[in-house]
């Protein structure tokens, strides 16, 4: 069973919507709503989060793939990057004063955001902000359609003309999360295998 929400309302609000799609028993909709509801609350009172695993990120003019290591903050993260063939490494930092990008050639860029800076240097279209409400499962700011499976947690977010599907769970210290995420928008893909999380502060 699959549920439909239009987010950006309350969960709810949306609940007799949903009650009328066919095929959707109301029980395992009221089930599935009370479940992503618990769920976002969850995520919100995680303010401190990390994760590595892999990741792959296609574009109309360049691509590349690696381990990442990222660790968020808030209103700050750490996005490390390491290229297994070439053996390179960089690290992204942002925080309430901009951007920077550790490990090019040319020396250390700054720039107004994470998802700027990616783009200079790489060309790479990938909202890093966004992003990091998308890899744990839930919906950045703004509106959202969402595809909820019988357990409440989201199959697809189309969010800013992104489409996220997740394609495997985990759970963390009682929490579901993400272990396998595509990303695509166009000519724009993006491929997050995640191998470990971590719920709260680095150690």
């Amino acid at each position: 069973m699959t549920a439909f929400l239009r987010l950006g309302v309350p969960l709810a609000l949306v609940a007799g919507f949903l009650s009328g799609c066919a095929g959707v028993p109301e029980r395992q909709l009221d089930r599935a709503l009370a479940a992503q509801e618990a769920r976002e609350s969850q995520l919100r009172a995680v303010t401190e989060w990390g994760l590595r695993g892999r990741i792959a990120v296609h574009s109309s003019r360049q691509q590349g793939s690696g381990s990442i290591a990222w660790q968020t903050a808030p209103g700050s993260l750490r996005f490390e990057l390491s290229a297994p063939v070439s053996r390179q490494s960089w690290v992204l930092i942002a925080d309430a004063d901009g951007a920077r990008l550790q490990g090019l050639e040319e020396g250390e860029r700054l720039g107004s955001s994470a998802g700027a800076l990616l783009r200079e240097a790489f060309e790479w279209e990938v909202p890093i902000e966004s992003l990091a409400f998308w890899v744990q499962g839930a919906r950045a700011p703004g509106k959202a359609n969402v595809l909820l499976d019988v357990d409440g947690r989201p199959r697809q977010i189309d969010q800013d003309g992104w489409r996220i599907e997740y394609r495997e769970w985990v759970q963390v210290d009682g929490l579901s999360l993400p272990r396998k995420v595509f990303a695509e928008q166009g000519p724009n893909r993006l491929r997050l295998v995640v191998d470990g999380w971590k719920l709260g502060p680095a150690s």
